[in-house]
Parts: structure tokens; sequence; C-alpha cells
């Protein structure tokens, strides 16, 4: 009886551990903190300033995110690779996600931009590279046969784009005048 009890304290704290999920912070978003305003005006103005730079693909209004449709680029140079000493084009993409949430009056509106690069080529190398065997026993799955090139490609997220969280933030409190900011 009593390892029943110590194996269910053991599951009861390994499930809440496992529980906390990945919250916005001020760490990992920019946030904007408001009072005065409701929540559906606060999430109808981050729509439309993220609408201003992005398309959004999915706003989920009982949860209060928004998700923007990444916006790909073509960009040379920058972080030491081999490409940049021949300035070879490579890919790169911003993504946006835009969280509002309320507690009691204050309503924050959370906003995180990545930059991120398309790395799928190194990352198709680096796991050939480290085989155990050199015996071709891939299966057709393995070799991303069984998939489509959106689902094999790898981006790489190099950094947020701060600025452009700060002008979708700006937007947002543009639009709401008569909200204070906190």
């Amino acid at each position: 009886m009593k390892h029943v009890w110590l194996l269910m304290a053991g599951l009861l704290a390994m499930g809440a551990a496992g529980c906390s999920g990945s919250r916005p912070t001020a760490l990992n978003y920019n946030v904007l903190r408001l009072s005065g305003a409701s929540d559906a005006a606060v999430f109808d103005a981050a729509a439309q300033a993220l609408r201003e730079h992005f398309t959004i693909r999915h706003a989920d209004r009982r949860t209060g995110v928004l998700e923007a449709v990444p916006v790909e680029m073509a960009t040379t140079g920058g972080d030491g690779r081999l490409g940049d000493v021949v300035a070879a084009p490579r890919r790169e993409r911003r993504t946006a996600e835009v969280r509002v949430e309320s507690a009691g009056k204050l309503v924050k509106v959370f906003c995180k931009v990545l930059v991120q690069e398309c790395d799928t080529q190194a990352h198709q190398m680096f796991n050939r590279e480290h085989a155990i065997s050199d015996l071709p026993t891939d299966t057709p799955a393995d070799r991303d046969a069984a998939t489509t090139t959106e689902q094999n490609t790898v981006w790489r997220t190099k950094r947020r784009d701060r600025e452009l969280e700060n002008q979708i933030l700006r937007a947002v409190r543009e639009q709401l005048a008569g909200a204070e900011v906190l």
C-alpha cells in the first residue's frame, strides 16, 4: 500500500510539472499593458495592427491568439557561413504571433515576431553525416519521399524583430486612444 501511495504521488508530481505550458511572458514576448479597454476592442485592434504587416492565418477570440502567415524574403550575407563569402542568397521569413489576455480591468497584448532562416540543406547533411552506418536502410519516408516539401523544410530561428513588434504594439495603442497604458 505504501508503494502505491508513493507511485501516485510521483505521478501527480510529474503531471503537475508537465502542465506548466508555455505562457507568454515579458521574456519571450514584447508586452503592452492597457487599462480601460474591453477584450473585444483590444483583440480587434491587435488584429488590425497585425494585418498592416502580415496576413492572418488563425484568429481565435476565445483564447485571444492571432497567428500570421509567414512572410518569406531572400537575403545575403551576415552570419559567417560559407555562402556569405560568395554572397549566395538565402531564404528567410518572418513569423508573428499576438496574444491578448485579460485579468480584471487589465488587458495585456503580447507580440512576438521571429526572423527564421531556411536551414533544410544543413539539417539534411547533418542527419546523413552522423548516421550509424552507411548501409542503405532508409525507407522512402526517411528520405522525405512520403511528405511534402513544406513539411520537410527546416526553419532555424535567428532572432526576434523587436522593431516590428514595437510597430505592431504602437498601432494597437494608437487605435485604442482612450485606453490607459500601464
